[in-house]
């Protein structure tokens, strides 16, 4: 099975992508649904953030506020180095036991996708076979981000807790150029989709993956 990681900076169109390689029979987890699982009743960040940031940040229910942790570390450098050296361990440890989970199914799919924002910026893109990187203009992004609710000043704010286009595409297998239209993308999501699937028959082979500058699409 090929392992795949997928990401790009905020309003880039990663998860638009990730549904086009969804419906071409990629299995696809988003980091991001990943963390609302963690910050349930039960989930295993519960404790660790109540034990950093107090129970100020839980819900009526006993899971993560995840709208009073947002406030709790939005103007404190400090505090969002902490939170994500808590949770982001917990994500990776989940993605890698779905992905063992795969690995080991019968009728396993060829290719797995981990959605998420920040594997550059973490290092974990290292733990998958190939790395895809969403681009746009930053005029382009910042617009889409807008437009999704976010105000000017949270979309300054994610994006400057995210690495630059071209720090990702320095370790990317596989550039997505997303400024032009919707139909666009899924044209360059069914081109990405055949090379994916030429790389999950080569490991499938037991044959090295090509090496050399990223191809951009």
């Amino acid at each position: 099975m090929l392992r795949v990681g997928l990401t790009g900076g905020l309003g880039a169109g990663k998860s638009t992508l990730a549904r086009f390689l969804a419906q071409k029979g990629a299995a696809v987890r988003d980091a991001d649904a990943v963390v609302e699982e963690l910050y349930l009743p039960q989930g295993t960040a519960v404790l660790p953030l109540v034990r950093a940031f107090g129970e100020r940040i839980l819900t009526a229910q006993g899971g993560v506020d995840r709208e009073k942790l947002k406030k709790l570390v939005a103007a404190d450098p400090s505090a969002l180095l902490m939170l994500n050296r808590i949770v982001h361990p917990l994500v990776r440890a989940e993605m890698a036991r779905w992905l063992e989970e795969l690995e080991h199914r019968p009728q396993g799919p060829l290719v797995a996708v981990v959605e998420a924002a920040l594997l550059v910026e973490t290092g974990s893109f290292r733990s998958y076979h190939r790395l895809v990187v969403v681009t746009a203009p930053l005029s382009v992004r910042r617009e889409r981000a807008a437009a999704s609710g976010l105000s000017l000043e949270a979309v300054r704010r994610l994006m400057e807790a995210q690495a630059d286009d071209e720090t990702k595409r320095k370790v990317a297998h596989y550039i997505v150029d997303n400024s032009g239209t919707l139909a666009e993308l899924e044209a360059k999501a069914e081109a990405l989709w055949q090379h994916l699937l030429a790389d999950a028959q080569a490991v499938a082979e037991g044959r090295p993956l090509s090496t050399g500058p990223a191809l951009v699409l």
